[in-house]
């Protein structure tokens, strides 16, 4: 088999990228079944297939080159200091105790359009069922990539989606939600509804501005934020989350933490759910 080019990030704190990577805030990536003594992981992002691991202190993308350093840098949020933020938490018992869990989280930048449209199908639904329906959806309108002796698929093009009648939805099985894919792919044409644009919003308008998309609530509104726009002081709230900071945090997170409220959800989400089950 060709060598693929492969590039090797330093980390200044250990990553797990397979809890990164399948923890619910993603959903094309799947652990390789290989011999390494580490894990891999394997995902389509922007149109390429890579894997991803981690050994002796770095990132490693195969199937990635110099030029897309940065983008990855991006991705896992390789830019925030999470040494510092992390000693922050641990000032607070109790996110001291959340953060024992699952240290090794990051938050991801991922795509806005992907990420919109996966946090529309996420709703009432588990992640084995989002990821079948977003594979779905990637392998009827998606463009068909090679790669090391299988055929994956790129996530599909808002021109291609929002050219889709209901009928064409339907294959997907994705019931009462499918108006809110449909409008998402209507409204992701408009300048206003761009990433670029998005971005230049404060967190209060870019989270009023999702919630005009039919089927975007709150909740998915700052999933959307949070991990397709980079806004960190979002903070999603299902039922576990309010659960949690019912039980751990009545009187809200330490203010000093709003700003990466959504890195600590990371944390206390892993937490809740872990200890339950």
């Amino acid at each position: 088999m060709e060598k693929k080019p492969s590039i090797a990030l330093k980390l200044e704190l250990p990553i797990d990228v397979e809890a990164t990577l399948d923890c619910g805030q993603a959903f094309r990536w799947q652990r390789v079944e290989a011999s390494a003594p580490y894990t891999i992981m394997r995902g389509v992002v922007c149109g390429k297939v890579y894997d991803i691991y981690t050994k002796d202190g770095f990132l490693f993308i195969d199937n990635a080159t110099k030029k897309e350093e940065e983008f990855f840098k991006q991705y896992f949020s390789l830019d925030i200091d999470y040494a510092v933020l992390q000693k922050k938490m641990q000032k607070d018992p109790t996110l001291a105790k959340c953060l024992q869990y699952a240290p090794g989280i990051r938050v991801l930048r991922q795509p806005f359009e992907e990420v919109l449209f996966s946090f529309l199908i996420s709703q009432n639904n588990n992640i084995k069922r989002i990821k079948k329906i977003i594979s779905t959806m990637c392998e009827a309108w998606g463009e068909p990539i090679a790669y090391d002796g299988t055929t994956y698929y790129s996530f599909p093009s808002v021109e291609r989606l929002s050219k889709l009648t209901q009928e064409d939805w339907a294959i997907l099985h994705a019931g009462y939600r499918v108006p809110g894919l449909m409008d998402a792919a209507s409204k992701l044409s408009l300048p206003e509804f761009s990433a670029s644009q998005l971005k230049t919003l404060s967190y209060p308008e870019v989270f009023k501005k999702l919630q005009e998309i039919h089927g975007v609530g709150p909740k998915v509104a700052a999933c959307v934020a949070l991990f397709g726009l980079g806004y960190f002081e979002a903070f999603p709230i299902d039922v576990w989350i309010k659960r949690a900071m019912a039980e751990l945090f009545p009187n809200g997170l330490p203010e000093n933490i709003l700003p990466f409220a959504g890195i600590a959800q990371q944390y206390i989400f892993h937490y809740i759910r872990t200890r339950i089950s």
